[in-house]
């Protein structure tokens, strides 16, 4: 016996050795690789094979620590939360923690067009928070026994805590401006929900008017919803819209919850090629570190916010066609060539690439419950490249190679994985994350949107919330034929009074720059 164990532990003595050295061979290779002669193909399987083989090595610990973190969650579940607590799901709990200067909200604005009637909006809101498909408007997000939690509080719930007029807004004889209203936004932006309710409000600006002569003569009301992100994401936030809000449903422009049409080879092959790549995946998106004239700052706030004309989608699809690429890649290139341009305006060194946090649903939805179901990938985006044609090719490339990438597969695991950790972990690694900017593109309704009774929706915007050091964001959300880009900026990132503007002018003059040079001779904006 003594000699079969002998044996043994002289065979596991020998592989482990073997390991080792394999693992210390790679090691030396990367390092050579990575400062001598730099062989892309060879340097990317080497990484592959040292990360994988880190992870064979780690795996032991890694297993055992997820084994215990699943063992306490099943505990507090069972025994100790009771029928007022639950423990959130991961890919919700990774939006919940707070940052000085910044707080995980997802913020609205809807312009409607009618005479505003803030008893007709509570009813309805009072209406929605009862349906089963948005019980999570009863609950609040908060830590028990070190975990985030949900807390049921519908035994407490009042509407009027959550639905009311916008501070300052009270008069109702007077009009409020879009100026004067995102003014308002900007120090609301980054309010923390008080006391025990659940983390969401409406805020109601009884007459809205535009700056657009075109609306003039009109009358228009705003409702600016605060959400808290653990509540949901922007698809949901659209099916909100659309089945909860809306008096009937509407045509959507991509339905999330239709299946796709996908053989079961390419559902299989996605998670074959992240066992290959996914360790390298993640340690890549763990070491990124840039520092740019936009980013590498901690945000100070305030916030400050706008929207860009509304941009005719007809347009964009002529000039799609024209350039052979897609919307997504127009939109993005020329947010960077505005980048660009404000950099050489202001004087500050231009990077030659930044990245972008491009958020991406997991389609399709199980139902149209409030949920966060979307992760991020790290997009390139070379505003280094001197002319709109040489961004726009650029970007469309590095879409497509995102979208054939096993990093949105992995991040999103990752974030499930991460969120159901306690929260001063999840803490410390969402505040790790790095990127200049976030990126989201929402389909919204393909149709016009009445509420609360026959009031016409006009428009619909939203801006995300920051995480780590990131400062700059950018939401795209199509309503209606046009498309709007919502822009949030840390005041570190865009300090000047007029950055704002001058990014967002200079967005719209790269789109016509596009169209010029494509031949497209209609208007790029439906205002």
């Amino acid at each position: 016996m003594d000699t079969e164990n002998r044996g043994g532990l002289f065979k596991l003595g020998s592989f482990l050795q073997l390991l080792f050295t394999t693992y210390f061979a790679l090691i030396v290779s990367w390092l050579g690789l990575q400062f001598t002669i730099k062989i892309p193909p060879i340097k990317a399987v080497i990484e592959i094979l040292v990360c994988n083989f880190t992870l064979v090595i780690l795996s032991p610990v890694i297993f055992s620590v997820i084994a215990l973190n699943l063992a306490v969650r099943f505990f507090l579940s069972t025994f100790l939360l009771g029928s007022r607590y639950k423990l959130i799901d991961g890919i919700d709990a990774v939006w919940a923690p707070v940052y000085p200067a910044t707080v995980p909200n997802f913020t609205s604005l809807y312009v409607l067009e009618g005479q505003c009637d803030l008893n007709k909006i509570r009813k309805k809101i009072q209406l929605v928070t009862r349906h089963p498909n948005y019980v999570r408007f009863n609950y609040r997000v908060t830590r028990k026994y070190g975990y985030y939690c949900w807390e049921d509080t519908s035994d407490k719930f009042d509407v009027k805590n959550h639905v009311k007029i916008m501070s300052g807004c009270e008069d109702f004889q007077r009009t409020y401006s879009e100026s004067e209203i995102f003014d308002k936004i900007q120090y609301v932006y980054d309010d923390f929900f008080p006391g025990d309710n659940p983390q969401w409000e409406i805020l109601v600006i009884p007459n809205y008017r535009y700056n657009s002569p075109k609306e003039s003569g009109k009358s228009h009301y705003a409702i600016l919803f605060r959400m808290h992100h653990s509540i949901l994401d922007g698809v949901s936030a659209g099916m909100l819209l659309q089945y909860g809000l809306a008096d009937y449903p509407v045509k959507v422009t991509v339905d999330p919850l239709k299946p796709l049409n996908v053989s079961p080879l390419m559902r299989i092959l996605p998670y074959a090629l992240l066992v290959v790549v996914g360790a390298r995946s993640v340690i890549q998106s763990l070491l990124l570190k840039e520092e740019n004239c936009f980013h590498g700052k901690k945000m100070t706030g305030p916030k400050h916010v706008g929207w860009s004309r509304p941009i005719d989608l007809k347009v964009l699809k002529q000039l799609k066609i024209a350039t052979r690429t897609s919307t997504t890649a127009i939109l993005v290139s020329s947010f960077g060539g505005s980048l660009r341009s404000l950099a050489i305006k202001k004087k500050l060194p231009v990077p030659n690439s930044i990245h972008a946090a491009a958020t991406v649903a997991m389609l399709p939805y199980p139902n149209a419950f409030l949920q966060n179901r979307f992760t991020s990938a790290h997009v390139p985006m070379e505003i280094g490249l001197q002319t709109p044609g040489e961004r726009l090719k650029s970007a469309f490339q590095h879409a497509n190679n995102m979208a054939r990438s096993p990093d949105i597969l992995m991040n999103y695991h990752m974030m499930q994985l991460t969120g159901s950790f306690p929260a001063i972990i999840v803490n410390e690694a969402m505040k790790n994350l790095n990127s200049t900017m976030l990126l989201s593109n929402v389909p919204g309704p393909a149709e016009d949107v009445y509420l609360f009774g026959g009031d016409k929706l006009k428009d619909a915007v939203a801006w995300g919330p920051f995480k780590g050091v990131t400062a700059l964001g950018m939401v795209l959300f199509s309503y209606g034929g046009k498309i709007r880009a919502a822009v949030v900026a840390d005041n570190v990132a865009l300090p000047e009074p007029g950055d704002l503007t001058t990014l967002l002018t200079g967005f719209e003059e790269e789109i016509v720059k596009l169209a010029n040079s494509s031949g497209i001779t209609s208007s790029c904006f439906s205002d």
